[in-house]
């Protein structure tokens, strides 16, 4: 068991342990994460410079027989033109690290933690349920989630659910397990670069890499959901828990960082106008 699991367990357990004594509005169900950074070089050869890219509003609400997770990041109003939008785009990243009751994969129990959905979805998302050959891709939006990619929302789910360097959506409303069972989630936000410098420079986020900006730790069970956890300063456990669902998730080839900076060209009009005011200084000085 990884250590941020035992940390994990050992919350909960204090939460169910004292539920009987607490009331219900000591139960948190709303949560927020301001001024998510990120570093970067645009173009290859500046200084590093901060950016804040924005902030996270997370809600959570029980609807009886599920309970549902709805998160959206909104990009600041003065990072929104900002260049690094050429190069850099961001996606969604789910783990599930403990369930009582787990979807399946080709009729087989899950190996935890696992990116939520695992490469090519749950049996649940599939007409013929471990058979995994007829996609159901309407009921309720699973053409959403169907691909290769460690993505919590495959393009068409991206699609619906962002605007693009503006907001950033996210929805999960899990089944409750039968008690006393339970079900962990870690919902994080993740960078990847879309283009990279010539001689890319070690600390600079690569292709195949992505970097983590901040995530919150959730929990369902038939008597409760809840907020355990919020974070923008990564730590080792994050980096190791997302490995290792990627690995049980069947997504090879990705590399995840939390300090790594996105480094970039330009793009050409953005080229063009540092050219011509090149000029323009240099006109400047020579009247």
């Amino acid at each position: 068991m990884i250590a941020k699991e035992k940390i994990k367990i050992f919350m909960l357990l204090f939460v169910f342990i004292f539920a009987s004594s607490v009331t219900a509005d000591l139960v948190k169900k709303t949560a927020s994460i301001d001024d998510v950074s990120i570093t970067y070089k645009i173009p290859c050869t500046a200084s590093p410079a901060q950016l804040n890219l924005g902030d996270l509003t997370i809600t959570l609400e029980d609807n009886g027989g599920s309970s549902c997770m709805n998160a959206q990041f909104s990009v600041d109003v003065n990072a929104r033109g900002n260049t690094i939008w050429s190069c850099m785009e961001l996606h969604w990243l789910q783990t599930i690290w403990h369930d009582d009751c787990p979807a399946k994969i080709s009729g087989k129990n899950p190996t935890l933690p696992i990116i939520d959905p695992p490469k090519d979805g749950w049996d649940y998302m599939y007409n013929d349920g471990a058979g995994r050959t007829n996609p159901n891709l309407t009921i309720p939006n699973y053409g959403w989630f169907i691909d290769d990619k460690p993505w919590y929302y495959n393009s068409t789910g991206e699609a619906a659910k962002y605007v693009k360097g503006q907001t950033y959506s996210i929805n999960d409303c899990p089944g409750d397990c039968t008690a006393p069972g339970w079900t962990g989630f870690s919902t994080y936000l993740m960078a990847v670069a879309t283009q990279t410098c010539p001689n890319q420079p070690p600390e600079c986020l690569g292709s195949g890499e992505m970097l983590l900006l901040c995530g919150f730790d959730w929990t369902v069970s038939a008597t409760d959901i809840s907020i355990s956890d919020t974070f923008t300063a990564p730590s080792p456990f994050d980096v190791t828990d997302i490995t290792t669902s990627l690995g049980n998730a069947s997504f090879e080839g990705w590399t995840v960082r939390d300090s790594d900076m996105i480094c970039c060209i330009p793009e050409p009009t953005t080229m063009g106008m540092i050219v011509i005011s090149g000029l323009m200084m240099i006109r400047c000085r020579r009247k």
